[in-house]
């Protein structure tokens, strides 16, 4: 399993040049461990047999796999089980390839994409939070389904086979909170990868989505829908800052304070 570091200059990220380390692990990695930031249930797709290449940067963590159809359905299946609000799945029709460091070619047919959320949450806090998506490419050798989709997965797609169940995404609404005790979250004490989630808890199930990070000042954005919020009124679901995303009490109660005017 190589493992190679390249330095790219991303000048059209900022004024003055700016430097990232990317890193690429070549062929499968059934050790892989998720970044902390990585959302319950990414990591199984991460070690799946059939990965083939992964690239790693501040900004993304792209992992490519060349599955048969068993694969396919296997990874969808994990995708489907994953901690996420919309698990979207792009499906796309044609083979691809990506390119590692040395030029070599390297084919593959269901790409995850993870962004590094804690990154783009400080860097465009005015977005909303992004999420990993799958991307899965079909053609005469792989005839995927729509039955055999998962029916919680998000797809989108132009193909006509699976247009009639392609969905877009909900329409959220950009919300600016506050938290109660912005000292004892320890938020503005500690560096960006060690703050809080935002997260929106399951009062029955403890099951949560991350949609945010606690910044210094203790204050927070959380873009939510109408289903969403009409949850939080309700009592349903309850929105709550953590270090973790797994359930237990030490989850501190949000408050939103009032809604964005774009």
């Amino acid at each position: 399993m190589p493992k190679y570091i390249a330095l790219l200059t991303l000048a059209f990220l900022a004024p003055l040049p700016t430097f990232a380390f990317v890193t690429e692990t070549i062929g499968p990695a059934p050790n892989a461990a998720g970044q902390a930031w990585w959302q319950p249930g990414l990591v199984e797709l991460a070690k799946h047999p059939s990965r083939v290449y992964a690239r790693e940067s501040e900004w993304m963590e792209s992992i490519f796999f060349n599955a048969d159809d068993a694969g396919i359905r296997e990874l969808l299946a994990a995708f489907s089980k994953t901690a996420l609000r919309d698990r979207v799945v792009e499906i796309k029709s044609g083979a691809a390839d990506v390119h590692s460091f040395d030029k070599s070619a390297i084919a593959h047919n269901v790409a995850l994409q993870v962004p590094d959320g804690v990154t783009n949450a400080l860097l465009r806090d005015e977005i909303e939070w992004p999420e990993p998506r799958l991307i899965v490419y079909v053609d005469g050798a792989h005839a995927m389904k729509p039955d055999k989709i998962p029916a919680n997965l998000l797809v989108q797609s132009e193909i006509p086979a699976f247009t009639s169940i392609a969905r877009t995404t909900p329409k959220r609404t950009r919300y600016e909170g506050q938290a109660p005790d912005a000292d004892r979250l320890g938020a503005a004490r500690e560096p960006a990868w060690k703050r809080p989630w935002v997260l929106v808890r399951d009062v029955k199930t403890g099951a949560c989505v991350c949609i945010g990070l606690v910044r210094d000042d203790g204050a927070f954005s959380a873009w939510l829908s109408d289903g969403e919020r009409a949850a939080l009124d309700a009592g349903d679901m309850r929105l709550v800052a953590a270090w973790t995303m797994a359930p237990g009490e030490k989850d501190t109660l949000m408050r939103l304070s009032f809604e964005h005017a774009e």
